[in-house]
């Protein structure tokens, strides 16, 4: 059980520095020029496309069918979500009152929203599936 506590510490604290970084970066590029904010988002894209060329790799190479699995449906969904915003999202948001500029701005800002949202999710769906496994691991023969 150790292990697996050792595990669930470090992937929780490597949680903890991307939310810090998330938390930084918005933050300086609220007093920032244009021009910075451009920067960053041209550097969290490659941090980006760096992890999803990771997650292929893995869907591709893994010895393991459960982690191909899991990586594939993570890939999934961020190649989903970002065809939506692309597409979709802005379509659907159309106002004759708007122009196209302002349609593509209120579809960028509803992603963002959906994405943190989406993001808190998924950091309560991890506590219930690291409990999950603790439990099993205190009480192995439990059914």
């Amino acid at each position: 059980m150790k292990a697996h506590q050792d595990i669930f510490t470090a992937k929780l604290h490597e949680l903890e520095q991307q939310y810090e970084c998330l938390r930084k970066r918005l933050e300086i590029c609220n007093a920032q020029s244009h021009r910075q904010i451009h920067r960053e988002l041209e550097s969290a894209r490659q941090e980006y496309n760096s992890l999803e060329l990771r997650l292929k790799q893995i869907v591709k190479n893994s010895r393991s069918p459960a982690v191909s699995s899991l990586a594939k449906v993570q890939l999934e969904y961020s190649q989903k979500t970002e065809r939506l915003l692309k597409n979709q999202i802005t379509a659907d948001l159309h106002s004759d009152a708007n122009t196209p500029g302002e349609d593509r701005e209120e579809a960028s800002a509803l992603y963002a929203e959906y994405a943190i949202d989406f993001a808190s999710m998924a950091v309560k769906y991890a506590l219930l599936a690291s409990l999950s496994a603790l439990d099993m691991q205190t009480e192995p023969n439990k059914p």
